[in-house]
């Protein structure tokens, strides 16, 4: 990344903007160009602002960002090279295209039905340059929502599936679930039994496939105590304080200050499986999940699939870190007949 802050005005606010959106798309830099031919001016101003400041402000993370923008520019009847250049952008984030779909129908209640049917054919004509099939597959929070209610319908039932095992932390009595789409293919349920997630819970990464569970895997059995007297972070607070670990780790590695700086040598062991990632230049998308978590995912190149890593955070600092990789066991069973 360019060391470009705003300070730098918009030509130092431009490079840093051209440099994101280059990571997000391929041949991303010469789109732009091709866009704003006409007028580079504008395009310092535009790319600077959205890319440059924008997308490097910590309160949200991208996929909430792209989200934010899809709704804003179909609500405004935009149905040009805005929205194709933010529906990209958005796959790009992670967005999945059933939400992106999702956030065109939450639009026609607001913004009208008419601007909503606009947009859709450019949506429809972006997904089908990418080879997205149409109507899109449901979003991973949907497929595990649906797979939860479905559970707990056979538990009443007295009925018995196999597949339901690798859900039961989220199917306890009394289990509060809260689910977040971290990718088109992931999900993150946060199951706690009662109070904050230091209150003891488990945390399940979810793969999706085909509009089915496709495999779970424990990120952590019981969260690890982050200090119930430190006062609670925000969530935007604690996406910034994984953040920040993220490049303190990424800059000390496994170096002689890195128990020093990352806290710890448990904490340490813990990020064995990040530096990999991390030395392959990898960029992660963090999301701030609650006033204790957030989540890193590394989309890892290889059939492997994403790399999850779920920190515990208090006061400011990481106190507890869980990572998951696809190639680890999984408990769910693969997708069959429905």
């Amino acid at each position: 990344m360019t060391s470009a802050e705003p300070g730098d005005g918009f030509d130092g606010l431009y490079a840093r903007g051209r440099e994101t959106f280059a990571g997000l798309i391929p041949g991303g830099g010469e789109r732009l160009d091709a866009i704003f031919s006409l007028s580079p001016g504008l395009a310092r101003v535009a790319v600077g602002t959205v890319y440059g400041h924008l997308h490097h402000r910590r309160a949200l993370d991208a996929r909430t960002r792209e989200i934010a923008a899809l709704a804003a520019i179909v609500s405004s009847g935009m149905c040009g090279t805005p929205l194709v250049v933010h529906i990209r952008s958005a796959l790009a984030a992670g967005v999945a295209p059933a939400e992106i779909a999702e956030v065109v129908l939450e639009c026609a209640a607001f913004a009208g039905f008419p601007r909503a049917v606009s947009a859709l054919q450019t949506v429809e004509t972006v997904f089908a340059e990418g080879g997205i099939v149409s109507p899109p597959q449901p979003s991973p929070r949907e497929i595990v929502l649906e797979a939860l209610d479905t559970a707990r319908r056979r538990a009443i039932n007295g009925e018995s599936n196999p597949e339901d095992e690798a859900l039961a932390p989220a199917l306890r009595a009394g289990a509060s679930t809260r689910v977040y789409t971290l990718a088109p293919d992931r999900a993150l349920a946060l199951c706690t039994s009662a109070g904050p997630v230091d209150g003891g819970g488990e945390a399940l990464d979810i793969r999706v496939a085909d509009g089915r569970v496709a495999g779970t895997a424990v990120l952590t059995e019981s969260a690890p105590a982050v200090g119930r007297g430190d006062a609670r972070d925000t969530v935007g607070a604690t996406r910034h304080t994984l953040e920040r670990f993220l490049r303190d780790l990424d800059a000390v590695r496994h170096g002689p200050a890195a128990e020093f700086v990352l806290g710890g040598p448990e904490l340490l062991d813990d990020t064995v499986p990040l530096l990999g990632p991390l030395e392959a230049g990898v960029h992660a998308r963090v999301y701030g999940l609650g006033e204790e978590c957030a989540a890193a995912v590394f989309e890892t190149p290889g059939p492997s699939g994403p790399l999850v890593a779920l920190a515990f955070c208090a006061g400011g600092r990481v106190r507890g870190l869980r990572v998951v990789t696809s190639d680890r066991a999984d408990t769910g069973a693969e997708p069959g007949p429905s």
